[in-house]
This record gives C-alpha cells, sequence and structure tokens, in this order.
C-alpha cells in the first residue's frame, strides 16, 4: 500500500476509505441502516417485481451486480453507457452500477429528435447502449445507423430488444459485492445534454463531487421541518434518468437516508405531501393555497432557479416574503437568492456586475462546487460559457432594491434600445416595477417572466410523510 503522508496539495483521495463517488451513496447507508426502504417503484416504474421496493441493503448488491456484468463485458474506466430509457427502478440501478465501475453515463431524453439522438451518439462514442423496450421503436433507426446495438433492455411494454438480453438476466449470476475500480472525486461519471434549442445540444459533464455539492445542497431544503433527517421520503415523476433532477431529487435523499420513490407516470395521493419544489414560473397564489388546502396549511413551496450545467439553484419561499408575493405572482418570477453554496450575481455583456442597478437585465452568473467540468470534446462552448471567471447561465435577471432577484427571459431574448437600455422585445412584456412593488416598499422587477417550452421544462418533486403501500 502506497501512503502519501508528506504532500500538502495535489492530492488524490481514490481509496474507497476517503472517495467520493455516487456508487457509494447507496453503498455508505448499508452501514445504519441497511434494511431500510431506499428506492420504491410506482406501479409502471419497474419491468421485475422484485426491483419494485429495494432496501439499502438490495439496492447496492444490485448496482454491484450491474458494475460486475458491465466490467466482464470489457468496458473499461472511462467508457460511455448510453441510456434510452425513462424512469424506472433499473434504469436507475443502471446509473449507479454505471457509477461504481468507474464508466460514465450518457442518458439520452427519449423525446430527442432521431437525428440528434445519431449526432449524440457521435458525440459520446458509447461502447454499450440500455434501452426501455416501449422505447426501442425510437431509437432503432439511430442506432442502427450509427451501428449501435442495444445490449440491455429494461423490459417494460414489450421483450428484449434484438440481440439484446433483459436486464434480470444482464444481472444475473453477478456477484454483489464492490468492485475494485479506483475512482476519484473529480472524475465524470455523467454526461447529460442541452435541450439544443438554438443549437445541436451539448454534452455536460458531471464530476461525482458535483453530484455530492447538488445533493447536499438540497438535502438542507427538503428536511426542513422533519424531525429526523432519514424521514425524508421524496417523490418524484420528473426523468430522473436523463434530466439534471437526479442531482438535487435523488441523491439528496441518498445523502440522508431516506426514501425515493419514483414514478413514471403520475398517479400519487397529494395529501401526504409536505414540501413541494417547482421552477421556471412563478406558480400563482391562488395554486398554492389551492394546494395547502389540500395538503395542509403546513406545506412548504418554494421555487428553484438553475439548470443542467449548474444545478446549486436560486431559491424562493413564497412563505418568507408573502407580501411580496402576493403582489408579484405570477407576473414576475421572483427566483428569491442563491442557496447557501452559490455565488451568483448578474453581469452585463462587458462583465459589469449588475447589483448596484436594481431593475436592470442582465445575464445571471454562478460560481459553486456544483457546476460543471465543462462541454465534452467542446472547448469553445466551455471556455465561452466560463468567461470573466463565472458561468454564464444564458438566463436574464435583475436585481430589485432589497437583493432579490427576478428572472427574466433567455439572455439571448433581450434586446438593446437605441438609448442604450437592454430590454425585452415588444410584445414579450416590458421593464418597469412590479405591481405594488415600487420604490415605496422596496421592491422592483425588470420585466415579466415568459412561458418557456422546450428548453427547460417545469416539473415539481414532493416530500410526504407517507408512500405506496
Amino acid at each position: 500500500m502506497d501512503l502519501d503522508v508528506t504532500s500538502l496539495h495535489h492530492r488524490r483521495a481514490t481509496r474507497r476509505w476517503e472517495r467520493m463517488s455516487v456508487g457509494d451513496l447507496i453503498e455508505r447507508v448499508t452501514w445504519s441502516r441497511p434494511d431500510k426502504l431506499a428506492i420504491v417503484g410506482r406501479p409502471g416504474a419497474y419491468a421485475d417485481e422484485r426491483f419494485a421496493a429495494l432496501t439499502y441493503r438490495q439496492a447496492d448488491q444490485a448496482a454491484n451486480q450491474v458494475a460486475h456484468a458491465l466490467l466482464a463485458r470489457g468496458l473499461e474506466r472511462g467508457d460511455v453507457v448510453l441510456l434510452f430509457c425513462e424512469n424506472s427502478v433499473e434504469a436507475y440501478l443502471a446509473k449507479i452500477g454505471i457509477a461504481k465501475a468507474g464508466l460514465v453515463a450518457a442518458p439520452l431524453n427519449p423525446m430527442m429528435a432521431p437525428d440528434l439522438v445519431a449526432a449524440m451518439i457521435d458525440l459520446v462514442q458509447p461502447k454499450l447502449a440500455i434501452v426501455d423496450a416501449e422505447l426501442w421503436p425510437k431509437a432503432q433507426e439511430p442506432f442502427a445507423r450509427k451501428g449501435l446495438q442495444a445490449g440491455i433492455t429494461i423490459a417494460l411494454g414489450g421483450p428484449p430488444a434484438p440481440g439484446s438480453v433483459s436486464f434480470t438476466e444482464f444481472l444475473a449470476d453477478q456477484e454483489t459485492s464492490e468492485p475494485d475500480v479506483e475512482i476519484h472525486a473529480d472524475d465524470i461519471w455523467e454526461i447529460l445534454f442541452t435541450s439544443g434549442t438554438t443549437a445541436l445540444p451539448k454534452g455536460v459533464m458531471i464530476s461525482h463531487a458535483c453530484s455530492y455539492s447538488a445533493g447536499f445542497g438540497f438535502a438542507l431544503s427538503l428536511t426542513r421541518g422533519l424531525r429526523l433527517e432519514s424521514d425524508l421520503k421524496v417523490g418524484t415523476y420528473l426523468p430522473m434518468i436523463y434530466h439534471v433532477g437526479d442531482q438535487p431529487f435523488t441523491y439528496s435523499v441518498f445523502l440522508c437516508g431516506g426514501t425515493l420513490v419514483l414514478g413514471r407516470r403520475p398517479d400519487l395521493d397529494a395529501h401526504s405531501l409536505t414540501v413541494i419544489v417547482y421552477g421556471w414560473a412563478a406558480l400563482p397564489p391562488a395554486t398554492l393555497a389551492s394546494m395547502k388546502r389540500h395538503c395542509g396549511e403546513d406545506l412548504c413551496a418554494f421555487e428553484i432557479f438553475g439548470q443542467t450545467e449548474s444545478i446549486s439553484c436560486h431559491r424562493f419561499w413564497p412563505d418568507e416574503w408573502p407580501e411580496l408575493y402576493a403582489a408579484t405572482a405570477p407576473q414576475y418570477n421572483y427566483v428569491g437568492v442563491p442557496s447557501p453554496i452559490l455565488a451568483s450575481t448578474v453581469l452585463d455583456p462587458d462583465g459589469v456586475d449588475l447589483a448596484s442597478r436594481p431593475g436592470v437585465a442582465g445575464e445571471a452568473v454562478y460560481r459553486s462546487p456544483a457546476v460543471m467540468a465543462g462541454y465534452y470534446r467542446d472547448e469553445a462552448a466551455t471556455r465561452h460559457a466560463f468567461r470573466y471567471g463565472w458561468f454564464h447561465s444564458g438566463d436574464s435577471c435583475a436585481y430589485d432594491d432589497a437583493g432579490l432577484r427576478i428572472m427574466v427571459d433567455r439572455y439571448k431574448d433581450i434586446v438593446k434600445t437605441g438609448r442604450g437600455e437592454r430590454v425585452q422585445p415588444a410584445g414579450r412584456g416590458g421593464a418597469g416595477p412590479a405591481p405594488g412593488c415600487g420604490q415605496g416598499r422596496g421592491h422592483r422587477a425588470a420585466a415579466p417572466p415568459l412561458e418557456r417550452g422546450g428548453d427547460r421544462g417545469r416539473g415539481a418533486a414532493g416530500r410526504g410523510s407517507g408512500q405506496r403501500g
């Protein structure tokens, strides 16, 4: 055993007793609560009944089997495994197993057009693909075009794709012990894809450390009001396989020793919810009032504002700023303040900080350990994104007089007038004080929020006091 007890910098924590690995998230809890439920699949979110509900011990053993099976196929550290799947316990275990094996998960949105699927296959050059049976017809043409075969099929909605084995067969007879693989926190374990509204999607490089940081950051918010952090139960129907929601809404659960309830199509009784997370548009006060009548007045709702490349997120709690919320939502999308692990401000095109100029729209920029490492194989886009020493989000925000942030639009949609003012195009809202929140009350908004489609969709994850019988 080589031990370094002299170097004080440029160290690499790769041994199991010190490393940070997404593949260890579930395993670590086996030492405290091995028989507690870790993952519960709602009906339709598992293909094999044996994966309907797994304890921490069972989930860890299954993920170890995935890792051993992948390595037995000859895959090596850093190889890419493409997933073409919607939510299922099996697909989620596949991601954890990929991380355990020191490989890289590249989950694709099944709604991508065939030409984009083909382009992403070219980008990441996967060595193996995992698909859902019911999605195989969508994948078949672009896969064939690029010479990629489905190796493993999650048999939801049909039999295994030609030439592949079922997920259950793939795990058969594999060891349940931890694989012996060197992993470092800065290794890339996942490549998520941007939506590609203005150009080809880019591959967002997510490290183990980035995922841990995002999970820890959201664990703080999701456990508010709980007597014990391990009482946390998170139910989500957001796409946790290919969407950045996996970082805040699933890893946070395991970091608390809680239970993840994974659904494929919404069927949850909302009466059990105690925390609701929403994003990308202000929640109408009437809707929140209805939710509280349904779930109880103690329901905690908060909005998040982030993106695939940076998921530390701003937070806005209507209960913290009730008068402001009542006066501005939903016309104005207040996104509040950065989370405690996020440094964020608003810059103009020349990199000038607009914190002292409330009401002036600029670009939201971020610094956080929960920020991507870069765009895979795209150095130019990465350099542009990190100019001035910040990650540039591409989203337009403004400060109000009290320092809260208001989300305005995508930054590219803000135009400059002849007088040098930066405003939204005609028909998309105008700059000015928010109703009832002008100078007298210390709040001013730059512009109302816009409904957005196809870039980053709205969604919610709820924390509940009881899920699934």
